[in-house]
């Protein structure tokens, strides 16, 4: 049996109360420490460190509780967060807690009727259906598929003693319905509009994998794009924008660039080729080659740093080739021979420079160390304490000095009680007195004084100030 919790309180209690009252204290709130440690295999008693729940307050009331304040979905928080202490019941045979099973009608009452209605007015639509018709059905099976995923969503629904039969077929009827309309998906898709209507996988009646579909409907999709303009390409591109596989997505930015391109005919430059990447960047087409074109930066490695210069090595987010090379072998480097579109810069000059323009104080502190303060807390469970057990002696008059003191004398420390009960010589405290709520209030009343330390620890902190410096910082390059 586990006796982390069977530790007494004698020498503090005994300080403060007469010789009577002390040995009153001290047995029973002894007795309700050994009950502690016979129990504490139940998962939901309070842990050591304190919590919310305790012998006088189960996750059940707190359902409960939560239930008679319609938070429903807090209820489920609850229950999932404490499931150890539902399942112990259930694992042992035994009838569940009543708030679990009022969750459970709670649940269905809130939440059923409207899967039933979503699903059944989703069965009344046809299959198949033209293509004016998809709007309504995606929104009627997005309604029924999320009021039935709610309930199965739930700890508690998914657990067999609490599952309904009827949400077992509602998911049946689910997936029955759904699966003529996904498997027509591939031909509808063929015979698609694709750059003059809807989004398909928008409006199509069932959800589909966006991205494998793609994948296995691929040249449906090249069939189409290789009709578009530059505006039915970014018709397109608008229309699918987070629906693309990457290399498709790569594919229509190249096109829509080659497009702008084909517009000017032969009136084609080095300037007007960067001016179209950035119109097909900014149309939002990702580009990462310019295709039939081979663009390529030479960049001239800098000599020795001047006084004040600073690193202006070039970054591209250009889709070109780029290298730094030395003078004279710019035309000589790998790639640079071959690029149909040669780009050469320098650095001239760079110099930094940097002046204070606002100077202010900022006050802070600094942790510098701790002190330790009565707490008031102790004082009050401990007060609590010597109430709760002076009214129980007042309410049982019956038990006498002797009996107190053969419940103090069994609240020993944890390997004189395994021996004594080896032994034979120690019995349960139910040989006494029977369990009531009167000492389930004093065990919990003692669990959290056992949890409340006599003094706290107080953190000290120092203040101080220091100063804070505007600077601004000016870098200046002349690049080539």
């Amino acid at each position: 049996m586990p006796t982390s919790r069977s530790a007494t309180f004698r020498a503090p209690l005994g300080s403060l109360l007469s010789t009577t009252r002390a040995l009153l204290l001290t047995g029973v709130i002894g007795s309700a420490t050994l009950l502690s440690g016979c129990l504490e295999t139940v998962p939901w008693l309070p842990p050591m460190d304190g919590s919310e729940y305790n012998v006088l307050y189960s996750p059940n009331d707190h359902i409960k509780d939560l239930l008679l304040k319609g938070e429903l979905d807090a209820a489920h928080d609850v229950y999932a967060s404490e499931k150890p202490y539902f399942d112990h019941f259930i694992t042992n045979g035994d009838k569940a807690p009543d708030g679990a099973e009022m969750l459970k009608l709670a649940t269905l009452d809130h939440y059923l009727p409207q899967a039933e209605t979503s699903v059944i007015a989703l069965e009344s639509r046809t299959w198949p259906a033209p293509r004016r018709k998809w709007p309504e059905m995606r929104q009627f099976m997005d309604k029924a598929v999320e009021s039935v995923d709610t309930l199965n969503e739930f700890v508690l629904m998914q657990e067999p003693a609490f599952r309904p039969a009827r949400l077992d077929e509602l998911v049946e009827i689910l997936s029955k319905y759904k699966t003529p309309i996904r498997a027509d998906a591939a031909k509808h898709f063929r015979d698609y509009d694709l750059a003059g209507d809807d989004n398909f996988f928008k409006i199509y009646p069932v959800e589909i994998n966006e991205y494998s579909f793609l994948k296995r409907n691929r040249d449906v999709w090249m069939r189409t794009v290789r009709t578009l303009d530059a505006t039915g390409l970014k018709r397109l591109r608008d229309t699918y924008d987070d629906y693309m596989i990457r290399d498709l997505e790569e594919d229509l930015g190249e096109r829509y660039f080659s497009a702008l391109v084909k517009q000017r005919g032969n009136d084609v430059d080095a300037l007007t080729i960067i001016r179209d990447v950035q119109r097909t960047r900014d149309a939002k087409f990702v580009m990462r080659s310019v295709p039939n074109l081979t663009l390529f930066l030479a960049e001239i490695e800098k000599s020795a740093a001047a006084d004040g210069r600073f690193d202006t090595s070039v970054e591209t987010d250009f889709p070109l080739q780029h290298a730094t090379v030395k003078l004279p072998n710019v035309y000589k480097a790998q790639g640079a021979e071959s690029a149909d579109v040669l780009f050469i810069t320098a650095t001239i000059g760079a110099r930094t420079g940097r002046r204070t323009v606002d100077t202010s104080q900022i006050e802070s502190e600094f942790f510098s160390g701790t002190h330790e303060e009565p707490n008031p807390d102790h004082r009050r469970l401990l007060i609590e304490l010597e109430e709760a057990v002076l009214k129980y002696r007042e309410t049982h008059p019956e038990l006498t000095d002797e009996d107190m003191e053969k419940i103090r004398n069994r609240t020993v420390s944890a390997e004189a009680r395994r021996t004594s009960d080896e032994e034979g010589g120690i019995l349960s405290v139910f040989d006494v007195f029977d369990w009531t709520s009167e000492e389930d209030r004093i065990a919990a009343i003692q669990t959290e004084f056992n949890n409340t330390p006599a003094v706290k620890v107080v953190d000290d902190f120092t203040t101080y100030k220091f100063d804070k410096r505007d600077v601004e910082s000016i870098k200046e390059a002349l690049v080539r």
